[in-house]
């Protein structure tokens, strides 16, 4: 298949201990260690949900990346590309950009647009 015509499917495991995986993947990656920011995980519904109060940062479960065929767009009111970086400085530098890639998850009880407006984001490393 050309690589124009895929896109990744984004699959919260069940928690975010390296131990819980057996072994790796047939297809695609698994991805740790990400931080949410401006909101928390819950857990129990694999959606967003609101940060609790005084919490900046949240824990994420392991997500396994995999590569799949396009297919339509998702229901636009309950998921959220949630943009993932790899510095807080969203804007990295002029050698190296921030911005790795839109992580689609589910909004939980929060239209997508209350997740833009507070600039809810994945980071891979907070330093």
């Amino acid at each position: 298949m050309a690589v124009d015509q895929l896109q990744f499917d984004f699959m919260p495991q069940n928690s975010g201990d390296p131990a819980t995986i057996a072994a790796a993947p047939t297809e695609g990656a698994f991805c740790r260690s990400m931080i949410l920011e401006g909101a928390r995980w819950d857990y129990e519904s694999s959606c967003l949900a609101d940060a609790e109060p005084m919490q900046l940062y949240g824990s994420v479960p392991i997500f396994l990346f995999k590569p799949i065929a396009k297919k339509k767009a998702a229901d636009i009111n309950a998921v959220y590309q949630c943009p993932l970086y790899y510095f807080p400085n969203r804007t990295g530098s002029p050698t190296r950009p921030s911005f790795q890639i839109w992580v689609e998850v589910k909004s939980g009880q929060y239209t997508p647009g209350f997740w833009v407006k507070r600039g809810t984001a994945f980071l891979l490393t907070t330093g």
